[in-house]
This record gives C-alpha cells, structure tokens and sequence, in this order.
C-alpha cells in the first residue's frame, strides 16, 4: 500500500460493505494476542507512533483466526497464527508494525492484517514467517506444550501494491498465485521465489488490479518478503485470508501454476536454503 500521503477516495458506500459483508466461509482474524510495534492504527503515511524501540529480528506477532458466515457469525475457531520478523535486508531496524487491522489509511477491517515498515537504503525488504498452528498452540502470545502445526491449504491475497512496493513469495511455500486479467503489477520469478512489483502505480485498497493472491501448499508456514523497490520511506501491507477477496475481489481472475524450484535456481540458492530450514525447525 502506498505511503506517501495520498488522498483517501475509498470512503463509499461499496467498501463500507466490504467491511460487514462475507462470502460463504472467510478465514479472519478475530483477536491480537500480541502485536510487533506499538499504535496499530496508522495515519497518512504512518509514524514513528507506530514503532517500538524495543522491536529486534526475532520478534512475533500471535493471532486468532475464526471462520464467518454470510450473516457475520462465528462458526468455528479455525487456527491461529503467528507471523514473526525473519529477517531485516532494508536497514529497517525496530521500524517495524505487524498488528490486526484497526484503521490502516481509511480501511478498518478488522479481520486483515496490517504490516508497515519504514525501508531506509532506497531499496530493501523484511521477511516474514508465517506460521499457522491449530487452535489453541499459543495462550496470551506463548506457545503451549501442545502445539501443533496446522497445515490446510490457506489463501493470501495482498493488497494495494504501489508506489514501487515489491512482494516476495518462496515457490516452494506457494502452488499458485492469481492477478487480475488488467494487472498494474508483474510476476517475475527467479527460480526459487516470486516477486510482485508495480510500475509507479497508485491505486486504492479496494483496486484489484494492485492486488495478487496465492494459495500455500500445505506446508504450515510461509515465508514473504515485502518492501520497496526505490526510495526510502514507509511501507504499508495488508493480508486478507478470505477466499475470494471481500475487499478486492477479481473481475477476470487469471490464475497461474507455480512449478517446483528449478535445480539451477536451488544450486544457487543452496545456503540460503540451508539457513531457511534452520530458521523453519519448530520447537
């Protein structure tokens, strides 16, 4: 999502149902055990407000998620999720916000999640974890005896990439992804992940034309890169779980098979990957 402070045109009575108005069955967060950063809500472009000095590489963000109905009631605990700082490649620092939704630049649905980051350097990323587990694996942010990891197949869909925004996928963690017929953004794949980037877009959140969704294999845990490809400053994401898209969905959806990693791209890759599997080892 774009962060230099934009003019918010999004205020109609459509969205304002995106809001209250579910499909058949949506995945949603329904509380924040815990949160990486401090204020969730973010302003304009966001602010300093919005961060903790205390935010390190490491850190994690716990989440439930709850399954709806048409009507907007709870039908079942569905799993809960933990999304923690992998890595820093954008001198990011304690920069960093990961919270449910309550107010990112005018949207305030609350079963999204919000990631913002201030990228210093011109160009850079943070990676993130996520890893889902079964319903009760974390109490108050920790994470039980008991815990388990939970493995259904989970739907992604990203949100309002602009302002020369990037988003990176493992292909390993993916089987497909879908963009709009009329795209702004495009799919580069290097053999071993994914990158979503658009070309000096500038769009609003509900614009599925700057949006792209992807459907994990069943592994359990994610990893995504998200960032700027120019420019310092803030960066502003959101993940929606639903499937199809409340907020933005597709007109003529176009969805592509992801393929196995090639060889020459994990030969290349091959220490990063060793450090990945280290980094994905549960308790």
């Amino acid at each position: 999502m774009s962060v230099p402070t934009k003019t918010i045109s999004y205020f109609s009575a459509p969205l304002l149902a995106f809001t209250t108005a579910h499909a058949a069955l949506n995945y949603e967060i329904s509380s924040e055990q815990v949160h990486i950063g401090d204020s969730t809500t973010v302003s304009g472009s966001g602010s300093t407000a919005n961060y903790s000095n205390e935010t390190a590489v490491g850190d994690y963000a716990v989440f439930d998620i709850q399954t709806r109905d048409e009507f907007d009631n709870v039908t079942s605990d569905y799993a809960q999720l933990k999304v923690t700082y992998l890595s820093d490649n954008g001198n990011v620092g304690s920069n960093l916000m990961i919270g449910q939704t309550v107010n990112s630049q005018g949207l305030t649905d609350t079963g999204t999640l919000s990631v913002l980051a201030t990228i210093n350097g011109g160009v850079g990323t943070v990676t993130l974890q996520f890893d889902w587990y079964t319903f009760g694996s974390f109490v108050g942010g920790a994470e039980t005896e008991s815990s388990s990891a939970f493995t259904d197949t989970i739907n992604y869909t990203t949100l309002d990439i602009d302002f020369q925004q990037i988003v990176t996928v493992a292909k390993e963690d993916v089987a497909d992804y879908t963009l709009e017929k009329t795209s702004q953004l495009t799919a580069t794949d290097n053999g071993t992940s994914i990158a979503f980037t658009d070309d000096g877009a500038d769009t609003n959140v509900d614009n599925p034309e700057t949006a792209v969704s992807f459907t994990s294999n069943g592994s359990g845990s994610q990893q995504i890169a998200v960032g700027k490809q120019s420019t310092d400053g803030n960066a502003l994401f959101i993940f929606e779980f639903r499937d199809p898209s409340v907020i933005a969905p597709f007109v003529e959806a176009e969805t592509i098979p992801v393929p196995e990693p090639s060889t020459a791209g994990l030969l290349l890759g091959g220490a990063v990957i060793a450090f990945t599997m280290l980094q994905r080892r549960r308790k």
